[in-house]
């Protein structure tokens, strides 16, 4: 701090002696706000730093001519006044006084946007509320409101609840301004979550509030009768509200600026009424009430609020008719909202709600720049919203789910583990959130992603633990009880598919049949739901043979195609399951028309979409059900290879692939075809026994391909190659135990190059291998607790691969130098 008192002292003197640029540089700015940046309200600050900062704002508005930097001047100029008049210039010194009054200094913190003028009116304001004059205890609690939504403190929030209560209770009976003072204490009760006491404050602001007062206390009135009917859902709260409402906007003369203010209200409780009980006459006439707002006066925090609500209502119109081009409106109302609240505390809520769209868009269209985009936007929103505000959990969430999304477009491990991390966090800071549930969903779906991915019973056990938990914290009634039952239905199927007990599939089927329930049939969301459920029921066919579940999977997949908009990004994905079914009841009915049909679909399915890999290994299966010859055989093959060869499908998926190659070529009596696609198999065997993994988990799916490199050899021998089949057995059998050796023989190398990195590479097998032994416990907490391990193990994992690479780069530069 020394230093930077000394460099903005230099910058002061070169001014004086005529350098007039020397106190507007960027650097020399900068310098200043970071040194404003270290005083804390409440802590002593060094003479030094008040005559420097008072100085440098004192010349900038001498060059300038802009009162800010003269209030920012006088702000440290009168702390420094207490303690070194002398100090201060003599010109100011009688000043002072006059400049320092705590309320001037508020109204200039909120024209100017200024959180350092806003601490100063705040010490200002809270050495003069000591006087107990309710006009400035009900300045300082608005100081204190504004702060606190700008940085999130609880204690100005109980600071300025109590400044209003006192100022209320110290205004005489007949005062005008009592209305104003109960009014600012309705608002920071509701900002406090106090519904109850914000109501009675409210209804108290109403009855002593004359003509001038009248319309800010209904509203206000409005919105925490409003708040109060999102917690109970009391239909009572919202028609009480809505006639509140009404009054306000019937009390003003014509479109002035309130009005605004006045309908965005009454659209979201509207809102809220429609997702309590679903009448499409709430959604239109909210969305009414918004595109008349659009066009009202307004300052710009008003209008971006007006324009964040407009996209927010196109969103819930898209919901329910699932139109694209009202998706796209959405983006442009939030698109303005975001350039209106350029550098206001609403910025982060807008960027939220813009990049959440445009993901919505790339789910829908596939449009890679629209993920990019969305994930720069939502990582922006949750940079700039503070550690310990309440918004953080759902802005984080929401980001986990973006890369979660570019995770399977992309393959990349690191936006998985990124993804998990974000969604962890979210979880475990909304233990009070209201929307707890809505957390929980996103941290399960992320974690059915990373089991998907790695096949580990412990993910399994996460998700089902973390959905279950969410689908019995929501309310029965409440929009989103079906999401999440859907939800808890996927994670059943994936523990079926890895436990195999027929308990696991019939929860399933039960959690997605009520999610189908639960939607109307012009729900958006009623098609994917269909498509789950049909998923789940195709499973239950394969376990059991039962040709009525086989039937109604079909079924399910043809009525939700029939309910997808046009264009649908959703398409592609449920052509490969109706593929799937038509090739399975194909088979059974000996109906080739029927199969020829599920190719057609399966092309179709594979040429694009999110499932591409997955409706390619679908349309291999298709093909080879056909028989349909070379041109067939070889689009089947060619079909295997791409599945078994990319990078971001599962590596089950992958290693079946290349199996179902192995044992189609060796069926057609192509051996060489058949040996190179189960040494693609073998190859692929470490991804399913990584140290991601722990031991029991590698036992498991190791155990299922026990016998591959047995089957792999047995080809290369009828294809007379008996070399090749002893280096695949060999092959196969490393697998099953050459991580130990691996590790052990690069250690050995690299002890004698380096015995640091030796011992560190034998540090994190055996942390590795402690972690792939440990049993972890039941429950959310043990879930949370497993989230962090599993990003400590990927710490691990990438610091052993770059200490690998390092032996191999010192090998290859070893031979080099021999030749």
């Amino acid at each position: 701090m020394d230093d930077a008192v000394q460099r903005l002292r230099a910058a002061v003197e070169r001014f004086s002696a005529g350098d007039r640029d020397a106190v507007t540089d960027p650097e020399t700015v900068t310098l200043a706000v970071r040194l404003a940046a270290g005083i804390r309200p409440g802590q002593p600050v060094g003479v030094p730093v008040l005559q420097a900062l008072g100085h440098f704002h004192l010349a900038r508005f001498q060059f300038l001519d802009r009162e800010p930097d003269l209030q920012k001047a006088m702000t440290y100029y009168a702390h420094l006044h207490e303690s070194r008049p002398d100090l201060v210039p003599e010109s100011l010194r009688g000043l002072i006084a006059d400049h320092t009054d705590g309320t001037r200094l508020l109204r200039i913190a909120i024209d100017e946007d200024d959180p350092e003028i806003l601490d100063g009116a705040i010490e200002l304001l809270t050495d003069e509320a000591a006087d107990d004059d309710p006009a400035v205890l009900s300045n300082l609690a608005t100081a204190l409101i504004r702060r606190h939504l700008t940085a999130g403190s609880g204690d100005d929030l109980d600071n300025a609840v109590h400044a209003f209560t006192r100022a209320a209770a110290l205004a005489e009976p007949g005062d005008p301004q009592r209305a104003v003072y109960l009014t600012g204490l309705t608002g920071a009760l509701r900002e406090r979550g106090d519904v109850d006491r914000a109501v009675q404050a409210g209804g108290e602001a109403v009855a002593a509030a004359g003509p001038e007062t009248l319309v800010a206390a209904l509203h206000n009135l409005g919105n925490a009768l409003l708040d109060r009917y999102r917690h109970t859902g009391a239909d009572p709260d919202a028609q009480q509200a809505l006639d509140t409402l009404t009054a306000a906007a019937a009390a003003l003369d014509g479109d002035d600026p309130p009005l605004i203010s006045i309908l965005n209200t009454t659209a979201v409780l509207l809102r809220a009424r429609y997702d309590r009980h679903g009448a499409p006459a709430d959604l239109e006439d909210a969305h009414d009430l918004l595109r008349r707002a659009t066009g009202l006066p307004g300052d710009a925090r008003a209008r971006a609020n007006t324009y964040n609500n407009y996209g927010t209502s196109h969103i819930d119109r898209f919901e329910f008719q699932g139109d694209l081009a009202v998706l796209d409106l959405a983006i442009d109302a939030f698109e303005q909202a975001a350039d209106l609240a350029t550098g206001t505390t609403a910025a982060a809520d807008v960027l939220m709600n813009l990049g959440n769209a445009r993901v919505t868009r790339y789910e829908q269209r596939g449009t890679t720049a629209d993920l990019t985009a969305a994930i720069g936007l939502l990582e922006e929103a949750v940079q700039d919203t503070a550690p310990d505000h309440p918004v953080l959990a759902e802005r984080l969430s929401n980001l986990g789910l973006a890369l979660s999304s570019r995770f399977e477009e992309t393959g990349n491990r690191l936006d998985l583990d990124a993804a998990l991390e974000a969604c962890r966090r979210a979880a475990e800071l909304s233990d009070d959130h209201a929307e707890r549930a809505a957390m929980l969903g996103n941290l399960g779906n992320v974690l059915g992603a990373v089991a998907d991915h790695s096949g580990a019973l412990l993910d399994l056990d996460a998700a089902l633990t973390v959905l279950a938990e969410a689908s019995a914290t929501v309310p029965p009634h409440h929009p989103d009880a079906a999401r999440h039952r859907n939800n808890l239905g996927l994670a059943w199927r994936a523990h079926f598919e890895r436990t195999g007990r027929p308990g696991d599939l019939d929860a399933a089927i039960d959690a997605h049949r009520d999610a189908v329930a639960r939607v109307p049939q012009t729900s958006p969301e009623r098609p994917g739901y269909l498509s789950n459920l049909g998923v789940t029921l195709h499973c239950r066919y394969y376990a059991t043979g039962d040709l009525g579940d086989l039937d109604e999977a079909a079924a399910c997949f043809e009525s939700g195609l029939a309910g997808l908009p046009p264009g649908s990004r959703d398409r592609p994905s449920m052509l490969g399951n109706l593929g799937s079914a038509l090739t399975g009841k194909a088979r059974q009915a000996g109906n080739r028309s029927l199969l020829d049909r599920a190719v057609t679909v399966l092309r179709e399915a594979s040429a694009s979409g999110p499932d591409r890999i997955l409706a390619t290994s679908h349309l291999a299966t298709a093909l080879l059900t056909a028989g349909s010859g070379e041109p067939g055989f070889t689009e089947a093959m060619t079909a295997l290879v791409r599945v078994a060869g990319s990078a971001a499908a599962a590596p089950a998926l992958r290693l079946s692939a290349a199996t179902t190659a192995g044992g189609a070529a060796r069926q057609a009596g192509d051996l060489g075809l058949a040996v190179s696609a189960y040494r693609m198999a073998l190859s692929l065997l470490p991804l399913l026994s990584g140290r991601r993994l722990r031991r029991a988990d590698q036992e498991f799916h190791l155990g299922d391909q026990a016998g591959l490199a047995g089957t792999a050899a047995e080809a290369a021998i009828r294809a007379d190659r008996p070399a090749e089949a002893l280096e695949l057995l060999e092959h196969g059998r490393a697998v099953m135990w050459g991580h130990q050796v691996a590790l052990r023989g690069a250690a050995a190398v690299l002890r004698v190059r380096d015995p640091q990195a030796a011992d560190r590479l034998e540090q994190l097998r055996d942390l590795l291998d402690a972690d792939a032994l440990r049993r972890p416990g039941p429950g959310m907490d043990s879930v949370l607790h497993e989230i962090r391990v599993a990003g400590r193990r990927s710490g691990l994992l990438r610091e052993m691969g770059q200490v690998l690479a390092a032996i191999d780069v010192t090998h290859q530069d070893g031979e080099h130098r021999r030749q």
